[in-house]
């Protein structure tokens, strides 16, 4: 109901969240408490053992919510409840709702730590998890806090990084949520170590050799910022990009002369989603221009843009000649380079490929397609609400610059719009589809 169309409907459903997960009782030395609690780096193990107690009957319920409905739409309304209560109708409000965050992010970090003890010391979990609190569960839910609340949740991260050494044993799911939570968290935490930030940068390069898609997906967006922002060891991801574009170089050639492809269909997609992630991800293009030296390694691939450059190899792979796996990786990365330069997906190829796709008989490249035009428009989105976000006196910065021409990437604002216009009779026609 926080998301109900009236508007009474949604303020009482955020009024009774409110008073029942995020209202916080203050005792006596109220003031003292809340600075204790602020300071510590734990505030659930500032609060008293009762108040403990009812801080996990909540955390518990909020566990529940999460494990009955796995969505992304779950991910956004608890988010926008969580915003909601963080600048409450009033001071106090807001306040006591920014600590039982906080608690309970600590909560599920202890419950976290019990689990883990049990399951290693070969006792049965089966109470923790009767309880509400397994390994799975609370992994699931910080990974969804942690887009929300990513300092909160990054003072605790770093103690998540045994789970990638354990990579080749973890479950997939518990693989993923610890990504999801270091892609949230990684330039939050407090601090970290130049050991801590080596080993993480050598264990997320360790999963791209073996790992299925769905952790590739979230391995290299978390490298490419370990990398750009903390590490600056441009020199791993840049061979990572240059083995993998290589490949494909030579395999165009080959087949494009009339040969027989030397790779399997598995390690061909494997370098085709490589290539595309880096490229999304890390932009070469623009550290080229800025260190010529540190990057020559790329000229032995081509002198011009390395986005340009994929984009042609990747509309080759996207074509009828190749198998259907295949064909949808490369559709699928053509969608990420979509997103990182608009204006490709409006060029004659580009719109060539989509037309085959969305008319072809294979169902799932004509979902991959609307997928593309899906995370477009979301990433379109979000870049426009943090637009409106901005203070006026940067609008008319902007502006100012838009009058002498200046205009950046202004110009490719409006490739959302065109390629709905294009597309739309297909996306509708989509939506009555039998399949």
């Amino acid at each position: 109901r926080t998301n109900d169309d009236e508007r009474t409907i949604r303020e009482l459903a955020f009024k009774t969240l409110q008073e029942l997960w995020f209202s916080y009782s203050r005792s006596a030395d109220a003031d003292e408490e809340t600075v204790a609690a602020e300071t510590a780096r734990n505030v659930f193990n500032t609060l008293s053992p009762d108040g403990q107690k009812e801080m996990l009957k909540r955390v518990r319920v909020m566990t529940g919510v999460v494990e009955a409905v796995r969505s992304h739409e779950l991910v956004d309304l608890m988010a926008s409840l969580f915003e909601h209560v963080s600048s409450g109708p009033s001071q106090s409000e807001a306040e006591d709702a920014q600590l039982v965050i906080r608690c309970v992010i600590d909560a599920l970090f202890e419950q976290l730590l019990r689990a883990e003890e049990s399951a290693a010391d070969g006792l049965d979990a089966g109470a923790d998890i009767a309880e509400g609190f397994s390994v799975a569960t609370c992994l699931r839910f910080i990974s969804t806090l942690s887009s929300i609340a990513p300092e909160a949740v990054g003072l605790h991260a770093e103690s998540l990084s045994a789970y990638l050494k354990l990579s080749k044993t973890a479950e997939q799911d518990t693989l993923a949520n610890v990504l999801v939570i270091f892609g949230n968290t990684l330039l939050k935490i407090p601090h970290p170590g130049a050991a801590f930030l080596r080993s993480l940068e050598d264990d997320l390069i360790s999963l791209l050799s073996s790992s299925p898609q769905n952790i590739l997906a979230l391995a290299v967006p978390c490298l490419c910022d370990l990398i750009e922002k903390l590490t600056r060891n441009h020199v791993k991801l840049i061979r990572v990009f240059r083995s993998c574009v290589l490949q494909l170089c030579r395999e165009q050639r080959v087949i494009s002369g009339g040969g027989k492809g030397a790779l399997t269909s598995k390690n061909l997609m494997r370098f085709i989603i490589l290539a595309g992630l880096s490229c999304r991800y890390f932009d070469f293009d623009k550290h080229r221009q800025r260190q010529k030296e540190h990057f020559r390694e790329l000229d032995q691939l081509a002198k011009g843009s390395m986005v340009e450059l994929l984009n042609e190899l990747l509309l080759f792979f996207a074509r009828p000649i190749h198998s259907a796996p295949v064909q949808l990786a490369a559709i699928q990365m053509l969608g990420q380079l979509h997103i990182k330069r608009p204006r490709l997906a409006v060029e004659p190829q580009a719109r060539a490929m989509m037309d085959r796709a969305l008319t072809g008989d294979s169902a799932s490249h004509q979902l991959q397609v609307l997928r593309n035009f899906l995370e477009f428009l979301r990433t379109d989105a979000k870049r426009l609400a943090a637009q409106e976000r901005d203070d006026r006196s940067k609008e008319r910065e902007i502006d100012a610059k838009a009058l002498v021409g200046n205009t950046g990437g202004m110009s490719e604002a409006g490739v959302g719009a065109s390629l709905m216009q294009t597309y739309l009779d297909r996306i509708i026609g989509a939506t009555f589809a039998t399949n």
